[in-house]
């Protein structure tokens, strides 16, 4: 039996998967993987901090203004 054929019938046979991830960072995997294997999935990953809306330091503004916007289109 291969690993992947492994890893398949362990997910078909278990009643819940675990994941080292969290859900604000890739849930849409979260999603599908629980469609998919029609099991619940529990995520054991990082928890993130709520963002801090705070002015950014004009200096850094300026800075960061500097490179235009569409470098961050890969985000």
């Amino acid at each position: 039996m291969t690993l992947f054929e492994r890893v398949g019938t362990s997910f078909k046979e278990c009643d819940a998967i675990g994941i080292k991830t969290c859900r604000e960072m890739e849930g849409k995997f979260c999603e599908y993987v629980e469609k998919y294997f029609r099991k619940p999935l529990l995520t054991a990953g990082p928890v993130l901090p709520n963002p801090i809306w705070a002015r950014l330091d004009d200096r850094f503004d300026r800075w960061l203004g500097g490179f235009g916007s569409d470098i961050f289109y890969f985000f």
